[in-house]
């Protein structure tokens, strides 16, 4: 991480799933990454990975709503962030998302 060598964290994080590939940690630090390169449709995969081995993290629902409101699929956006705070009401990523620029979802 201290490098930003992001295709070599991608690789890490991908070999490290082949030995934990049910690793819910791994698969929200993944699509994380993926989002910030822009790699949309790979973070989704990994955020609803991540989602289906721990449904109970609200910063996982977070991660997904990250990803869904990158992809501008904003109704599934918010049914993520909203997913959070019912998890964690104190979640501020989720209210802010929800406040804007998911106010109408």
């Amino acid at each position: 991480y201290k490098a930003r060598d992001t295709e070599s964290i991608i690789l890490g994080l991908r070999g490290l799933l082949n030995h934990a590939p049910d690793d819910s940690e791994l698969h929200g630090e993944l699509a994380i990454v993926l989002l910030r390169i822009g790699r949309l449709e790979d973070a989704l995969i990994h955020s609803r990975m991540a989602v289906k081995f721990n449904p109970d993290s609200a910063r996982l629902h977070v991660t997904q709503g990250a990803v869904m409101l990158a992809m501008a699929r904003n109704l599934e956006a918010a049914a993520s962030y909203r997913k959070a705070l019912e998890l964690d009401p104190n979640s501020e990523s989720a209210q802010r998302a929800l406040e804007h620029p998911l106010k109408n979802y």
